[in-house]
C-alpha cells in the first residue's frame, strides 16, 4: 500500500524508528531500517513531489541521526558506575520461557568474572544471565590470590585501591620444610596480589556485574537440560540451537525455562554435568581453621610478619597460613553498602574511604585472622579412631612437627572457630567443552592447592572462555567440539591441557616433600618458569590503570604449560617412588639426579628467556639459584633493583602496622584519604 500524504510518510519513519529505539531486545546487529522497510519507503518516496520528497527524507536523516547518537551515548560503558539495588534483579516466572544470550550456571567469583569478561569481549547488548543457588553469598575458607589474579581484576575496572579497601595485601609466596627449617624459600616483589574472603569476594563481583548490566539471579537452583536425542556427552544445543535451562527459584518455588545461545558452567564439583573422575596417584584431605596473630612475634619468628603466603610442608602433606581481613561479623547489607560507595567514589573520581573510615561510616566490624590448614594425602592421613573429630586430625599435625608446633604457639584460635573438612577433593572434568556449554573453574578440575591454582589459573580460563563465546555470538556457531571457531579451539585446547598438568602438578609436589633436597630443587626453578615467561622483571612499575590481562601472555598461567615443565615433573615424581631418607645410599642417589634433573631445567629457562635477575625474587639465592644468605641478596637489591625499575615495593605503616602497596602512597586501612 502506497502513502498518500506528508504525514503518512513521517509517520512510518518515525514509528519504525521509535520501535527500534525502545525494543529491549533489539539484535545488536539489526539496522534501524530493515531490507523490508527499504523497500516499502522506496515505493513511498517515489510517488511523491520532488520537494516533498526532498523534505521527508533530510526530516528522516535529522531523526535517525538523533536517534544513532542516542543510542551511542546510552551504550553500557565497560567502566559505567550507575546506581542499582543490591537486590536480585527480577523473580523467576512461574511458567515462563525467558531468553539470554549467556546463561552462566554458578554465581562465585569465576562464574562472575566470565561473566564480566563476557560483558567486555562481547558486542554492545549481548544478555548475560547468572543463576546463583545461594540467596546471598556465605563465608568461606580463604583463596590466596596471585598477581594473575590481580591483574584479571585490575583489568575490569578493580584498581590497587579498590581491592586494598576490602583485602589483605600480600607481596609473594614463602616456603619452609619441617626437615631443615633454616630452608627459606620466599618469591616476593613480582607484583601486587591479595588474599581473599571469597564471600567479600563474591558481594564485590556481583554489584560490577550489576552496574555492567549484567543479570544476576541469587536463589535460584539451575541446571542444563540434554537435548532428549543427544548423548550424556554429546551437544547440549536443541534444535533450535539455542540450549535450555531449567531454573527453579528457591524464594518461591517457582521454575521456569531460559532459552540461551549458550551456557558456561561454572557451579564447580556439584555440577549436574560435571563427569568427575579422580586423579591418578593419590588424593589428599584438608582440614583449617582460624588464627588471631600475637601483638609481637618471636625473634625466630619475624620473617612471618612480611606479607606473604606461608607454605610449611613435611613427608605427608603441606600446612598455609594465610592473612585474611575477615568481614564475616559484618552483615551482608552493610558491606554491601560499602561496596558501593566504593564504586560511586571511584565513578565520581573521589578518594575510597580508608577501611577505619569506612568502618565508622557504615557500621561494619572487621578484624585480622589468619587462616591455618592442612594438606594431607589421603594414603599417608592418620586414620581416625571411632568418634574422632575434625579437631583431633587438626591437633595431631600441629603436635607431630616441632616446627609447625613452634611456628603457631604465638598465634591464638579464634574464639568459637570450628576445625572444617573437605575429604578427596581433587578431580577432574572428562568432557569440560560440549557443543554449546563450556565449564570454567571449579567445574574444569579442582587440584592440590598447594600454589593457589584454583582462583589463578581458574581467571584464565574464564578469559578464554569468555572470548571463545564472543566469538561464537558473531559468529553464530557455539558449536565447540563439532565445528569451532578460532578462538573456540583455543579453549578446547586449554581445557584439553590442563587438567592432566594440574595431575603433574599435583603429584610432583606431595611426591618432592619426602626430600628437602628435591623439594628446594624442583620449587626454585619451576617458580622462576612462572617468572620468566609473566615478564614481571621486565615492566616498570605502572599505574593500575594502565593493567591490561592479555590471554595470550597469561595462558600460560604461571610456566605450567611450557613445553619443559611437564618431562622435569614425570622425571622428578618417578625418582621420588619408594625414596626412603633411611636409606642413605638410595637416598643421595636421588638427591643427585634431582639436582641434575633441577640444572638442565634452568638450563631451559635461559634459553627460554635469557639469563634472568632471579635473585632479585628469591631472597637469600642468587641468578643460579644457589643458596647465598640473605646479606648477599640485600646487597643485590641495593644495587640493581632502582636500575632495573621492577622491585614492587611495600611499606608497613608505623601507626597501624598494616602492609600496603607503596604504588598507593598511603595507608589503605587507618589514612583517611579525603
Amino acid at each position: 500500500m502506497l502513502a498518500t500524504s506528508t504525514q503518512d510518510l513521517y509517520s512510518f519513519f518515525h514509528l519504525r524508528i521509535l520501535q527500534q529505539l525502545v525494543a529491549k531486545d533489539r539484535p545488536r546487529n539489526l539496522p534501524f531500517v530493515t531490507k523490508s522497510d527499504a523497500m516499502i519507503s522506496l515505493d513511498l518516496v517515489l510517488n511523491f513531489p520532488e520537494p516533498i520528497f526532498w523534505l521527508g527524507y533530510l526530516s528522516t536523516c535529522l531523526c535517525l541521526t538523533v536517534v544513532t547518537v542516542h543510542l551511542y551515548l546510552e551504550r553500557p560503558s565497560p567502566h559505567a558506575s550507575r546506581s542499582v539495588p543490591a537486590e536480585d534483579d527480577h523473580e523467576m516466572g512461574a511458567s515462563s520461557s525467558e531468553q539470554t544470550d549467556v546463561a552462566i550456571v554458578g554465581g562465585n567469583a569465576m562464574g562472575l568474572m566470565t561473566a564480566l569478561f563476557c560483558e567486555q569481549a562481547c558486542l554492545t547488548g549481548t544478555r548475560i544471565t547468572v543463576f546463583e543457588r545461594e540467596i546471598e553469598p556465605k563465608q568461606s575458607v580463604g583463596e590466596s590470590g596471585l598477581s594473575t589474579l590481580s591483574r584479571a581484576m585490575q583489568s575490569i575496572g578493580l584498581d590497587l585501591a579498590i581491592q586494598s579497601s576490602l583485602f589483605n595485601l600480600k607481596s609473594g609466596l614463602a616456603f619452609y620444610h619441617a626437615d631443615d627449617p633454616s630452608m627459606h624459600i620466599e618469591v616476593t616483589n613480582l607484583d601486587y596480589s591479595f588474599q581473599f574472603d571469597r564471600r567479600t569476594l563474591s558481594l564485590l563481583l556481583q554489584s560490577l556485574c550489576r552496574r555492567r548490566g549484567v543479570q544476576i539471579n541469587n536463589g535460584c537452583h539451575a541446571e542444563a537440560i540434554r537435548p532428549s536425542d543427544k548423548a550424556a556427552s554429546d551437544s547440549m544445543l536443541h534444535e533450535d540451537n539455542m540450549c535450555r535451562v531449567r531454573v527453579k527459584d528457591r524464594k518461591n518455588a517457582k521454575e521456569s525455562i531460559i532459552y540461551a545461545r549458550v551456557i558456561i558452567d561454572a557451579s564447580g564439583a556439584r555440577s549436574q554435568l560435571v563427569s568427575k573422575a579422580r586423579f591418578a596417584y593419590f588424593n589428599c584431605n584438608a582440614v583449617w581453621t582460624y588464627y588471631r596473630s600475637p601483638q609481637v612475634l618471636p625473634n625466630e619468628l619475624q620473617r612471618f610478619e612480611q606479607p606473604t603466603t606461608k607454605h610449611i610442608s613435611f613427608r605427608e602433606g603441606w600446612m598455609w597460613i594465610i592473612r585474611l581481613i575477615d568481614w564475616s561479623s559484618t552483615p551482608t547489607h552493610l558491606l554491601q553498602a560499602y561496596i558501593e560507595d566504593i564504586f560511586d567514589r571511584q565513578a565520581q573520581g573521589r578518594p575510597l574511604l580508608s577501611i577505619d573510615a569506612a568502618a565508622e561510616v557504615f557500621g561494619l566490624t572487621y578484624e585480622y585472622q589468619f587462616s591455618v590448614g592442612f594438606v594431607i594425602r589421603e594414603d599417608m592421613d592418620e586414620k581416625p579412631s571411632t568418634g574422632s573429630s575434625n579437631e583431633h586430625s587438626f591437633r595431631h599435625w600441629i603436635e607431630k612437627y616441632e616446627l609447625v608446633s613452634r611456628t603457631l604457639a604465638p598465634y591464638t584460635r579464634v574464639e568459637g572457630s570450628s576445625v572444617h573438612r573437605r575429604v578427596a577433593p581433587a578431580h577432574y572434568n572428562t568432557t569440560p567443552v560440549r557443543d554449546g556449554l563450556t565449564c570454567v573453574g571449579d567445574s574444569v578440575a579442582f587440584s592440590n592447592p598447594f600454589l593457589s591454582r584454583g582462583l589463578n589459573i581458574g581467571v584464565v580460563g574464564c578469559l578464554t572462555a569468555a572470548y571463545a563465546v564472543a566469538e561464537g555470538l558473531a559468529r553464530h556457531s557455539m558449536k565447540f567440539v563439532s565445528d569451532p571457531t578460532p578462538r573456540q579451539i583455543q579453549l578446547l585446547d586449554f581445557m584439553k591441557q590442563i587438567p592432566p598438568m594440574l595431575g603433574e602438578d599435583y603429584r610432583v609436589w606431595h611426591s618432592t616433600f619426602a626430600s628437602r633436597e628435591a623439594y628446594e630443587r624442583v620449587l626454585l626453578p619451576y617458580l622462576m618458569a612462572g617468572v620468566g615467561h609473566l615478564g614481571q622483571y621486565r615492566n616498570a612499575v605502572e599505574s593500575s590503570s594502565e593493567v591490561t590481562f592479555n590471554l595470550d601472555e597469561e595462558l600460560f598461567a604461571y610456566g605450567l604449560l611450557l613445553p619443559f615443565v611437564k618431562p622435569m615433573f614425570t622425571v622428578a615424581s618417578q625418582l621420588m617412588i619408594g625414596y626412603s631418607a633411611s636409606d642413605n645410599e638410595g637416598r643421595m642417589r636421588v638427591d643427585a639426579e634431582i639436582k641434575k634433573l633441577s640444572a638442565g631445567f634452568i638450563a631451559d629457562l635461559r634459553c627460554t628467556f635469557g639469563k634472568q635477575p632471579y635473585s632479585l625474587f628469591v631472597p637469600g639465592y642468587d641468578d643460579d639459584l644457589n643458596r647465598v644468605g640473605l646479606e648477599a641478596y640485600q646487597t643485590f637489591v641495593d644495587e640493581h633493583s632502582k636500575k632495573i625499575g621492577c622491585f614492587k615495593s611495600f611499606f608497613r605503616c608505623q601507626d597501624c602496622k598494616n602492609w600496603t602497596a607503596e604504588l598507593l602512597k598511603h595507608c589503605s586501612k587507618c589514612t583517611l584519604n579525603e
